[in-house]
This record gives structure tokens, sequence and C-alpha cells, in this order.
């Protein structure tokens, strides 16, 4: 969400970042990637004689750092497939991705961020058809379900997810 103030100047909060951020970033913390792709898109109307993005990053002209956010967003994309091989399940490849990017922490806060914008991605690489992901569920606690794999954790049901590869268009 932004807003505009009386003289004029934007406040685009998280909607874009600003170059020393998209340096840092690792993966993009966006929930629904398609739909912020559309927004900044948008924003390419807005006229205003000043901006502030996220972090207080402040710039006068849009155009280039929207060009830079939605390039950012599509090299994350395209790094993250680098990494699958056909049949990784999501921990495997984000595994796979964080040795890649030189992601290491042991903060069980920033674990979960990880995984989470990981998911984000991944689902919008499948959504574009980029990826394919069949799921199946892991059970834990010594109970077999069919099609299930076992986990000797002590835990509940989970969601585990496969990716592969789409086969090439004809």
């Amino acid at each position: 969400m932004g807003f505009i103030t009386p003289d004029g100047t934007a406040y685009l909060a998280d909607c874009l970042l600003g170059p020393e951020q998209l340096q840092r970033f690792k993966l993009p913390t966006i929930m629904h990637i398609a739909r912020d792709l559309t927004v900044m898109e948008s924003l390419r109307s807005l006229r205003c004689p000043a901006y502030v993005l996220a972090h207080k990053t402040s710039v006068t002209e849009l155009g280039p750092v929207i060009d830079a956010n939605i390039a950012a967003i599509h090299d994350k994309g395209r790094r993250l497939l680098s990494c699958l091989t056909d049949g990784m399940t999501a921990d495997q490849w984000l595994y796979a991705y964080c040795r890649q990017e030189g992601i290491h922490t042991h903060d069980p806060f920033r674990i979960s961020v990880t995984q989470r914008n990981f998911l984000h991605l991944s689902g919008w690489l499948a959504d574009e058809g980029r990826v394919g992901k069949f799921s199946f569920f892991i059970v834990r606690n010594g109970h077999r379900g069919g099609g299930s794999i076992h986990c000797p954790l002590p835990c509940f049901f989970f969601r585990q997810f496969c990716f592969f590869n789409p086969p090439a268009a004809p």
C-alpha cells in the first residue's frame, strides 16, 4: 500500500526496492509474485515529483527502478531454476539454492522466512509453467498411510512437493 502526500511525494513502501536492497536480497519476499509484477507495471503511469521506496530510498525517476525490480525477480527465478534437477523435493531444491547463493543461517526465524520465500517463488515458477510439481504427504510418528513416506521424526502430517523440469513444448 502506498500513498501520496499533499506535496506530491509518493510513498510506495515495499512496492519497489531501491538498488541497495535489490543487491542484498537472496529471494523475493513477495507472497503473490504475479500480482506484484502487475502492480509494478501499473506504477509506470504514476507521475510524482519524488518517490520514497522501501527502506527510505528516494528517487525522482520510477521507470528504471521498476525495470530493475522486475528484472531482479526474473533473475532470482532463473537462478532458482538453475539448481533444480528432476525429482528433487522442495527441501533438496532449497538446500541446493542456499548453497549456490551462499545463504547460511541457523536462526529458526530466518530459516522459516527463507522457506516461505522459496515456496512463493517456486509456486510462481510452477504457475508460469516453468517447473512442474506434484505433492505427497509425509507421515510422521510411525503411522503409515496409503502412498505416504514414513519418517521417524515426532510430528504430524505435512505436505511435501517434488519438482521436475517440464518437457519442452513441441
